[in-house]
């Protein structure tokens, strides 16, 4: 009997940078209007208690890629992620 391969399922992550939560409709601002991240809250995830693990850019995007700390992945500031670090895409494309 032939084995079937797992389903492949899809996954969109979309980050949003640069602004506070507050100035999302989706997040109960009353006055600025943002129809598409509002639709996409409505019809998908909405993390409504997440947190930062770096004020520096670069440190909390690789904090939020490897899931580990910006000072485990010896990223502290502005710098490129060492080559040796795992990320969410290389496993998602490792294991399908």
């Amino acid at each position: 009997m032939p084995v079937t391969p797992p389903h492949k399922h899809n996954v969109l992550f979309i980050m949003m940078d640069q602004h506070q939560v507050t100035c999302l409709g989706c997040m109960g601002n009353p006055i600025i209007q943002t129809p598409n991240p509002d639709r996409l809250a409505a019809g998908g995830v909405l993390f409504e208690n997440a947190f930062c693990q770096s004020p520096v850019c670069m440190a909390s995007r690789g904090s939020l890629f490897t899931g580990r700390y910006p000072t485990s992945i010896r990223v502290r500031g502005m710098g490129g992620l060492p080559p040796s670090e795992s990320t969410s895409s290389e496993w998602l494309r490792r294991y399908g």
